[in-house]
């Protein structure tokens, strides 16, 4: 009987893909020596509450390019959750599809430690995020708490690879820097060959400040009660948008960040409601969508037994097709009709494949 093939997962956002990304692709065939590298990724949103600076076609096809072998969907309505909803699923997924290891970067190449939370703090008003001993980590280190909590909940072997970049360095002077100061860099008209391998200057790009008016609208039409049901929602953190829904984006979600709200809070709770996921739409998974493959994924796929979660390479099958079609056309709203109709029938049709 011919030997199964090994996989190993890695879960991401490439807000773009990077350098540092590379390294990370490359180091964990290294350590892992898997068959078969499978990513799980954010789609057209991430975890910030932000807009993908790339559509997620763009950047499955460079995964791909870079080495990984398969590339399945984070459900936007995960994607756009706390710190720990967000790494449970993203692991979950990759545990229905026959992962033995995970791996991601870290600031110190340790694996971190369960947090703890000073109750103090928490009466005082702060946030979980705030009151917890990985408040001083940067941000991936803070999702690799809960990664590795995920992996021991199934059986899987957390590995840490150590990152070669601060996660808030906003210098491009060396070939590796953070994806954040890629986009500022970027937007600013800098050079940003050496950092990448995209060539950012021919691709479509997404920024918050372009949904401005489109919050802007909605919180100045949709009555507080109505707000309330959507998911994030809690505290009355509507009452305090609608008050200042006068304000620049920029200015509101400042204005609106404290130590009970952390920005990236904030901004999620605000695409929440633009993209109106109301509580009720939190399911359990029942599908995992296929968002790219070459060779080795394909093949990986078809030895995937019975017992673990059907996966679909068909939009029309897909169990959060109506949520991820209202995504895109969300999404796109700042952009031309050529960019709408060609997102919005990638949606529905595209499944990108390697040979």
């Amino acid at each position: 009987m011919k030997n199964k093939l090994t996989a190993t997962g890695i879960i991401v956002e490439y807000n773009p893909l990077h350098n540092g990304h590379c390294y990370h692709i490359k180091k964990t065939r290294e350590i892992t020596r898997c068959d078969v590298l499978i990513a799980v990724m954010s789609p057209n949103f991430v975890q910030r509450g932000e807009p993908a600076y790339l559509d997620k076609w763009v950047r499955t096809e460079a995964a791909l390019e870079s080495g990984v072998d398969l590339v399945l969907e984070l459900p936007t309505i995960y994607t756009l959750q706390s710190a720990d909803v967000f790494a449970f699923k993203a692991v979950e997924i990759l545990n229905h599809v026959g992962i033995q290891s995970l791996v991601f970067g870290s600031e110190s190449n340790v694996l971190p430690v369960k947090p703890q939370f000073d109750k103090g703090l928490l009466k005082q008003g702060h946030s979980f995020a705030h009151a917890s001993n990985t408040s001083n980590h940067q941000s991936n280190d803070i999702l690799g708490v809960y990664y590795v909590q995920a992996c021991q909940t199934y059986g899987i072997t957390p590995l840490t690879i150590l990152r070669t970049n601060n996660y808030h360095d906003q210098s491009i002077s060396t070939s590796i820097a953070s994806a954040s100061a890629i986009r500022k860099a970027h937007q600013e008209g800098i050079s940003v060959s050496h950092t990448t391998p995209l060539d950012l200057n021919t691709l479509t790009n997404y920024q918050l400040k372009e949904y401005e008016p489109f919050i802007h609208y909605l919180l100045s039409v949709q009555p507080s009660k109505t707000l309330s049901q959507n998911s994030l929602v809690s505290e009355g953190i509507q009452n305090l948008f609608i008050k200042h829904r006068h304000l620049p984006l920029d200015v509101l979600i400042e204005t609106c960040t404290s130590k009970r709200y952390t920005r990236s809070r904030v901004q999620r709770t605000l695409m929440n409601l633009l993209l109106n996921f109301t509580k009720d739409l939190e399911q359990p998974l029942e599908h995992v969508r296929v968002l790219g493959m070459n060779t080795k994924g394909k093949a990986y796929l078809r030895q995937l037994s019975d017992d673990e979660i059907p996966y679909t390479t068909q939009f029309k099958h897909y169990q959060f097709k109506e949520l991820e079609l209202r995504a895109t056309e969300v999404y796109t709203l700042p952009k031309d009709e050529t960019i709408k109709k060609r997102l919005l029938k990638q949606e529905v049709s595209e499944l990108i494949i390697k040979t």
